[in-house]
């Protein structure tokens, strides 16, 4: 699953430890400072087009990353959104989990995106994968 591949390739990188700071689908009330990989709607891959494919052989899923910080600390946060901003668009073709990744793409810059209601400051970011479809 590409949610599981990103969240692990992000803590082989040092980013977090999964289920500790580092999570998938969810962000959990605690720890305050965390980080969450979300999965979202991505565009076709060009192989559906193809008239006589068996399967299509390549997507285009999208996730999106947030990364909270404790109380009115934005520093902390914004600064680790854009380290991930820019380990995930230099990340080279490779295998992850046995599964080809081709590229991890950027969406737009790492941005803002609310305060909480206990105060604690989320910024995120976007990126589009091009990678070999996972059975």
């Amino acid at each position: 699953m590409t949610l599981t591949e990103i969240a692990t390739y992000l803590a082989s990188l040092g980013i977090g430890t999964l289920q500790v700071d580092l999570f998938t689908h969810f962000m959990p009330p605690a720890p305050d400072f965390c980080i969450t990989v979300y999965a979202y709607g991505g565009r076709t891959s060009p192989d559906v087009w193809k008239m006589g494919e068996s399967h299509v052989q390549r997507e285009y899923p999208r996730i999106h990353v947030e990364v909270r910080g404790v109380a009115e600390d934005a520093d902390t946060p914004e600064a680790k959104i854009k380290d991930i901003y820019r380990l995930l668009s230099m990340t080279a073709p490779t295998l992850l989990s046995g599964t080809q990744y081709w590229t991890i793409t950027p969406l737009q810059p790492p941005f803002p995106v609310k305060k909480d209601d206990n105060q604690r400051y989320i910024f995120a970011c976007n990126f589009e994968i091009f990678k070999e479809v996972t059975a």
